[in-house]
Order: C-alpha cells, then structure tokens, then sequence
C-alpha cells in the first residue's frame, strides 16, 4: 500500500511525501492523490521519496507524467530523499532528463524557489 502525505501545499509550493512501495497497487492508490495535490496546483512540487522502498515502472510513469504536466504550467517537479534501491532504479530509467532528482529537501526547495 502507497499513500500521498502533503506536508505544505502553500501559494508558492507543493510539498508532498510518498509513503510504501510503487507498484501497480500502490499506484492505483495514490494517482489521484498525487495529481491532486502536485498537478492539479499548477505549483512547483517536492517530493519526498525517503519513504518509498520500491519503484516499479508504472510508478515511474507515474512520476515523469506529474513532472510533465507541471513543466506544460511553468511549474517545476522535483524528487528528493531516495532509498538506494529506488534512487538506482530512477538512474537505469534516466529519468533525471525529465524530473530533477536532488539528495535534500534543502536542494530541492534550491531547485523551485523563484529568486
């Protein structure tokens, strides 16, 4: 089971953590969620990854889909905080082309502040 938790969803950003594994179950639970609070804002996102201990390609999908539709509102969509397993599976996939992946919410928030 996979679960969305915002942790600040303010005029600025969208601060989001996913929680359990991304898998095609995990997925189905979270994908409304997710556009919900990162999408559907029209904000830049960070997303936390710290609590995610599988990624599986619709999971991927998932993510490059939500970074896609911000890029289209000018908005930015970042990943940060990825367990190894995950962080490997983001770098075979060259996700990175697509959605930034950082290593700190501090690099993160970096990543989508206007200055």
């Amino acid at each position: 089971m996979a679960e969305v938790r915002t942790i600040a969803a303010t005029d600025e950003i969208s601060h989001i953590r996913l929680v359990g594994r991304l898998d095609i179950e995990g997925v189905g639970t979270i994908e409304i969620p997710l556009t919900a609070a990162t999408v559907a804002r029209k904000r830049p996102a960070i997303v936390d990854m710290s609590g995610v201990d599988f990624l599986g390609s619709i999971g991927i999908g998932l993510l490059v889909r939500c970074a896609i539709s911000l890029q289209r509102s000018g908005a930015r969509f970042v990943l940060f905080g990825c367990q190894p397993l995950v962080q490997k599976s983001l770098e075979i996939t060259k996700i990175n082309a697509v959605v930034p992946i950082v290593a700190s919410e501090a690099a993160a928030f970096e990543l989508v502040v206007v200055k």
